[in-house]
């Protein structure tokens, strides 16, 4: 008799066809799994600092800063990768990581070169990251340097290329997107008159 098929990610693994996850369904990841980190990183720093946050200046860099602002999550998402082939946020968008060539679960050199790469793709403008918008595997940089992609693992996905990128995706993603675009005007204004924004705060005055 034979037994029933795995459920879960398990039904997808080797499979080749699976399609790429692209730029916005991995973009709402990205901002779910940014959430949730500061929902547990800044309470824990100001425990462990005593940091105010609206303090000017607010404290020197010292030794929990750096673990709880850099070691911590690094940490928390290198063993989400390990375990899990992704990250809270990818579960919730039904992705996953995977090495590029077999499919299989990468290695775990992989999953460190990828997360270092994340700052190769970031530094620069984050063009590594935009990368995965016109990227034919929709690879970032990180992907390309660790030899990973990112796959659906929904059982219902399309047989096509690309996953389909969800209404509630753009949901989470269009916030955060008037937010940067509200900040690169400031940033514009502030360019062609630099006194503007003094004017415009009197806090500032």
């Amino acid at each position: 008799m034979k037994g029933h098929a795995p459920r879960g990610a398990d039904m997808n693994a080797g499979r080749p066809d699976r399609p790429y996850v692209g730029f916005w369904n991995r973009t709402a990841a990205a901002l779910i799994d940014s959430a949730l980190l500061l929902v547990v990183t800044l309470p824990l720093q100001q425990l462990l600092t005593g940091a105010a946050l609206d303090l000017p200046g607010g404290s020197p860099t010292g030794f929990w800063d750096v673990m709880v602002g850099y070691v911590l999550p690094a940490i928390a998402i290198l063993v989400f990768w390990k375990y899990r082939s992704a990250t809270p946020g990818k579960m919730f968008m039904s992705a996953e990581i995977v090495d590029a060539a077999t499919g299989g679960k990468p290695s775990s050199r992989q999953l460190v070169v990828r997360y270092v790469g994340y700052y190769v793709s970031t530094l620069p403008l984050l063009l590594g990251l935009v990368w995965v918008a016109f990227d034919p595997k929709k690879q970032g940089w990180h992907d390309k340097l660790a030899g990973t992609v990112v796959v659906s693992t929904a059982v219902t996905a399309s047989p096509g290329r690309y996953a389909p990128t969800s209404p509630l995706t753009y949901l989470i993603c269009a916030p955060i997107l008037l937010l940067l675009l509200a900040l690169m005007i400031v940033a514009f204004a502030v360019g062609i008159d630099p006194g503007s924004l003094r004017t415009g705060n009197p806090l500032l005055g």
